[in-house]
């Protein structure tokens, strides 16, 4: 193996830092791992064996690992995500015998702007076919493509059918214009106009304060009569979020691959989303692309509560997630994503 240092671009501790928290705890390497001061580096430092180095200038950073390159300390640099691509590439450039790996994990981190200049020594990275589809688009560069991982949070929950007459969705994820917000209120105002029961939309995530589209939906869920919004803010407790839903919903036709529907499958929860994305894209590998809506159609808010009803109230649609359940536990676990991973290192 190869000396690979690895670079989280951020300091939080959101999906992508999950994902690599996950990778290293998985991993028999050890790595060398630089992390912007933050709740990610706090976490990393008590509980990783793993090496950590706390930053806070790029270009002290990237002149740091360019001194590490010449002499040799190190092969090559990772990063967790396509932030810091302008800084690789230089790297990139200038050691034209390292090897360097940059994960993209973000639609705007596809665009020709941003991968311009790629070096045969930089390798992309993609975390669903939708995103390395994007990106030979624009580039024609062919990335890899692993899926990220998912660890099993909790023994995998069965699925329960409901009998309640209101039906509890859930949204997780930032009420924000880029998770697709529109979509949400159509499909309120669908529910709201037709003759459907009543139905209580579950929020979980913070609220974008700035977003125009936002206030007004949240002010329009205000004078509802069949739909009742409940906004919980962020909720760290998994298991608080998945046993008071029947359903998880998806509303973002972009998004690049959707490990949320992960997180429902783990808690016994079905998901239902666009057959778009990275969410369709998961959907169709676990063969639950029949539940997912497509949003040109004008009837997909519609399609999408008849799937909702037939699958919160049918025993067998439940029994098709189950067996999904027990796909995605094999598929996207974290000793294969290591392996591929670390494949591309060696």
């Amino acid at each position: 193996m190869k000396h690979i240092v690895i670079i989280s671009p951020s300091g939080d501790f959101y999906g992508s830092e999950h994902v690599l928290y996950d990778f290293l705890q998985e991993t028999r390497n050890t790595y060398e791992v630089y992390v912007p001061k933050g709740k990610f580096y706090n976490i990393l430092i008590k509980q990783s064996r793993h090496k950590i180095h706390c930053f806070g200038s790029l270009a002290l950073l990237y002149s740091h690992l360019a001194v590490r390159l010449l002499f040799r300390q190190i092969d090559g640099v990772y990063i967790n995500e396509g932030g810091h691509i302008r800084y690789l590439k230089l790297l990139a450039r200038l050691f034209p015998s390292k090897q360097f790996f940059a994960h993209i994990r973000l639609k705007e981190d596809t665009v020709q702007s941003r991968l311009s200049g790629i070096t045969n020594n930089l390798k992309l990275i993609s975390i669903s076919r939708y995103i390395t589809r994007l990106i030979a688009e624009s580039t024609q560069i062919k990335a890899a493509t692993i899926y990220d991982l998912y660890r099993i949070s909790s023994p995998l929950q069965s699925f329960k059918s409901s009998v309640s007459e209101n039906i509890q969705i859930g949204i997780v994820g930032r009420v924000t214009d880029t998770k697709g917000i529109e979509y949400v209120k159509l499909f309120c105002d669908y529910i709201e106009n037709a003759d459907c029961h009543s139905t209580t939309l579950h929020f979980y995530g913070d609220i974008d304060e700035n977003s125009f589209a936002v206030q007004s939906f949240i002010n329009a869920a205000r004078n509802y009569k069949k739909v009742k919004c409940v906004f919980h803010g962020f909720v760290n407790d998994k298991g608080e979020i998945y046993n008071h839903i029947n359903c998880l919903c998806h509303f973002n036709p972009i998004e690049p691959l959707g490990r949320i529907a992960f997180e429902a499958l783990n808690y016994g929860v079905p998901f239902i989303g666009f057959c778009k994305g990275g969410i369709g894209e998961i959907a169709d590998c676990l063969d639950l692309s029949s539940f997912m809506v497509d949003p040109d159609n004008t009837l997909w808010c519609e399609q999408m509560y008849s799937n909702i009803i037939a699958v919160v109230r049918n025993e067998e649609a439940l029994n098709t997630y189950a067996i999904a359940q027990r796909q995605m536990a094999e598929m996207f676990s974290p000793s294969n994503y290591v392996q591929q991973l670390e494949a591309l290192f060696v």
